[in-house]
């Protein structure tokens, strides 16, 4: 009985550490979409399809692909100059 008891309490908190990294996850995003509105929406548009010729596409852009921190880099510091997306 006790070995019950045990199990049950050890996966009971397995279900909620799963739960919770759901929930940072969840949080994590909300995050997300609010700094992309906040900084990137205006220019790259609602989809991050952008602007032929101005406002280069964020949405499968291989530029970000290839290496995620040029996005961060990017909202941190700015960007300027010529980049090849796609």
């Amino acid at each position: 009985m006790k070995l019950v008891i045990s199990l049950l309490v050890s996966g009971m908190g397995y279900i909620s550490s799963i739960f919770h990294e759901n929930d940072s996850l969840k949080e994590s995003i909300k995050r997300g979409k609010e700094v992309y509105v906040e900084n990137c929406a205006s220019c790259h548009l609602g989809t991050g399809e952008g602007v032929v010729g101005t406002f280069p596409p964020l949405a499968k852009a291989d530029y970000l692909l290839k290496n995620p921190q040029n996005g961060i880099k990017a909202v941190k510091f700015g960007l300027s100059g010529k980049i090849s997306v796609n």
